[in-house]
């Protein structure tokens, strides 16, 4: 097909696509407004081509008025975390570490920062009430119990109490609370626990045969703010 121009209405027809050469076609020569979306190859736009303000980052996130602004509380900054599948167990009434194996550190990098600290713990014991709680070390301190009691006070309070019977089984007793241990020196959280009467077993059953095997875990997050 020919090409024509027509100098009346200033139009030019039986141009094929692709017949201008590269170049011709610049920003002025489009009608505002004329290019639409379907007509933008896909990944076309960058960051660069964004009309934003603040700096773009991997810790800062776009917001709906065109903002890149910072991510200051609620963000994830590190996660710890230890399996165990050994054995131990306890006659103790009063509270004593379940093992060494389950103390995890962590070393929060802001005083203003929480640390969730989340335990499941593989446990069985005969007829009597176990009560569990979360104790910590600060930059080698002495262990102190990091998780308050409903009173503060009460040896038989703890974040979990689980009543049993003579029945031999495990139970996986878990439990999460948010410290908010104000340091940036290293912590190592440990679980302990306590028993009114008899044996209690980690990872065991409480005949203490040792035939079926349990895992407890240990879990810390670092928490923005």
């Amino acid at each position: 097909m020919a090409i024509t121009i027509n100098g009346g209405t200033n139009a030019i027809t039986g141009l094929a696509v692709g017949g201008l050469p590269d170049g011709t076609v610049d920003d002025g020569t489009l009608a505002t407004n004329a290019v639409t979306n379907v007509k933008v190859a896909d990944d076309a736009i960058g960051v660069a081509e964004l009309s934003t303000t603040g700096t773009a980052g991997s810790g800062n996130y776009l917001r709906g008025d065109n903002a890149w602004t910072a991510i200051t509380t609620g963000k994830i900054l590190q996660v710890v975390s230890t399996t165990w599948n050994g054995t131990s167990s306890s006659t103790s009434t009063s509270f004593a570490e379940i093992s060494s194996n389950l103390r995890v550190t962590i070393t929060p990098t802001s005083t203003s920062n929480k640390i969730s600290v989340t335990s499941s713990l593989s446990t069985a014991a005969g007829d009597s009430r176990q009560t569990y709680r979360m104790y910590r070390s600060i930059d080698g301190g002495a262990y102190a119990q990091a998780d308050a009691s409903p009173d503060g006070t009460d040896d038989d309070d703890g974040m979990y109490n689980l009543y049993t019977n003579s029945e031999a089984f495990m139970k996986m007793n878990s439990f999460t609370f948010l410290d908010a241990p104000a340091t940036t020196d290293a912590i190592i959280y440990s679980p302990y626990w306590s028993v009114s009467g008899g044996t209690i077993y980690t990872n065991k059953c409480n005949d203490g045969s040792g035939t079926n095997r349990g895992v407890s875990t240990m879990t810390l997050m670092e928490i923005a703010g």
